[in-house]
């Protein structure tokens, strides 16, 4: 086993780690989709499904908390902000299970952003610095 020296361990400790992975997912708002409740449990539990299988398979997983996480949803058509929040909620869920952690920890600070384009979901995980903590 090698010896690491003190300053080595430090600089390993405060690197800051950014993990980004993109998946090919149509988002849809649930708060203007008409659809019966058991085909929109069935979707979001296959994206929050596909999302934590993606995240498990990158090296370096899972990252240190605290994170920040950002949430980009490409779409022909954009959405406003509560309706942006609400479709991108599925993959929300995934990304926490997939820390291991509930989506309302403090240990998470979401954001959301949104682009046009081709269907998309772009999710960017980055450990936050000792100075941010």
């Amino acid at each position: 086993m090698a010896v690491t020296s003190p300053r080595t361990v430090t600089s390993l400790l405060c690197q800051k780690v950014v993990i980004e992975v993109s998946l090919p997912l149509r988002t849809r708002s649930t708060l203007n989709t008409r659809e019966h409740w058991s085909q929109r449990a069935k979707r979001a539990q296959a994206e929050r499904a596909l999302i934590r299988m993606r995240l498990a398979g990158v090296r370096g997983w899972p990252p240190a908390l605290p994170v920040n996480v950002t949430l980009t949803r490409v779409d022909p058509r954009k959405l406003d902000d509560d309706n942006l929040q609400g479709a991108c909620k599925p993959t929300r869920d995934g990304v926490a299970d997939a820390l291991g952690v509930d989506d309302g920890s403090e240990d998470i600070q979401w954001f959301y952003s949104q682009e046009k384009g081709d269907y998309e979901v772009r999710v960017k995980i980055e450990s936050k610095s000792t100075q941010e903590i």
